[in-house]
């Protein structure tokens, strides 16, 4: 998911934002393995991890946390792969 889409939901609601960390975790198999080719994955599971900056409360924080996914493109590539597993983990860091 973009950054910049997630600061523009959050501040669009009055909700001031910091800094992020995004980490991304994914389990894959090669399954093309013909010497010379590039090899082709199958990707089983992806989890996203968020921690982002905010003053907003746990409820204003879920609450954009579903409207950015919903307008989030990358989001809704993963979210409706058949056969993929996606998590998300949204963290709220107090702002600094």
């Amino acid at each position: 998911m973009s950054h910049s889409l997630f600061v523009l939901t959050f501040e669009d609601n009055g909700i001031k934002v910091g800094k992020a960390k995004i980490t991304i975790e994914a389990d894959h198999d090669i399954v093309d393995k013909t010497p010379g080719k590039y090899p082709g994955f199958l990707t089983s599971s992806v989890i996203v991890n968020y921690e982002l900056e905010t003053d907003a409360n746990d409820e204003q924080f879920e609450k954009l946390r579903e409207e950015t996914e919903a307008k989030c493109p990358i989001a809704n590539v993963f979210i409706n792969s058949s056969g993929l597993k996606f998590t998300s983990n949204w963290i709220n860091v107090p702002l600094r």
